[in-house]
C-alpha cells in the first residue's frame, strides 16, 4: 500500500452503470465491505483484464468456493478525466456492447477532475489500474496496483472474508 494511504476515506464521486443508474460512490454500497478495481486510461487495461477472471472465479462465481468465503462488493471504476470526458460516450457504449448485460451493475463510470483521486488516493501512474478494498464506512482497509498476482489478491482478500 501506498505510504499514508491506510485510514483514508475513498473520495465521495457521482457515477452510473452501464444501464445508467446513478450511484453515489462508495456511499451507496455501505453494507459491506468492496473491492474496486480504478483505471485511468486505456493503457491500463492490460493490468484491469489480469484481474477480471481471478477476481470472477474466486468472489462473484456464485458457485464457487469464493461466494462462501468473501462478503463484499465488487466494482469497476472507469474514469474519464481532462481530455477523455470528451470519449466518455462512445467509451460507454463501445463497453455496453463488449460487456454481458448481467456484469452492467458492477462497472462504474465517472467523469471528473484527475486531481481528485492523484492526491487522495496517491495515484503515481495513469497507465496503472489501481486497487483498493473499501470498508462500509468508506474508509481504505488495503491497496494495490498494477498486473493481477495471487499474492496482491490474497492481500487484498483478507478483508473481504465474512
Amino acid at each position: 500500500m501506498p505510504d499514508g494511504l491506510k485510514a483514508q476515506d475513498f473520495p465521495e464521486i457521482q457515477s452510473y452503470t452501464l444501464n445508467n443508474k446513478k450511484v453515489s460512490f462508495p456511499i451507496q454500497l455501505s453494507d459491506k465491505p468492496i473491492l474496486v478495481g480504478v483505471i485511468f486510461s486505456q493503457k491500463a487495461q492490460d493490468d484491469l483484464y489480469s484481474w477480471l477472471n481471478p477476481v470472477y472465479n474466486q468472489v462473484l462465481d456464485e458457485n464457487g468456493m469464493g461466494a462462501m468465503i468473501y462478503d463484499c462488493h465488487v466494482r469497476l471504476l472507469i474514469t474519464f478525466t481532462g481530455a477523455q470526458k470528451a470519449a466518455a460516450k462512445r467509451a460507454k457504449e463501445e463497453l455496453k456492447k463488449a460487456t454481458d448485460e448481467e456484469f452492467y451493475p458492477y462497472i462504474l463510470l465517472h467523469e471528473g477532475e484527475y486531481e481528485t483521486f492523484e492526491s487522495s488516493l496517491k495515484i503515481s501512474d495513469k497507465k496503472e489500474a489501481y486497487f483498493y478494498v473499501i470498508s462500509p464506512e468508506g474508509e481504505i482497509l488495503a491497496s494495490s496496483k498494477g498486473h493481477y498476482t495471487q499474492k496482491k489478491f490474497d492481500d487484498l482478500s483478507e478483508y473481504l472474508e465474512y
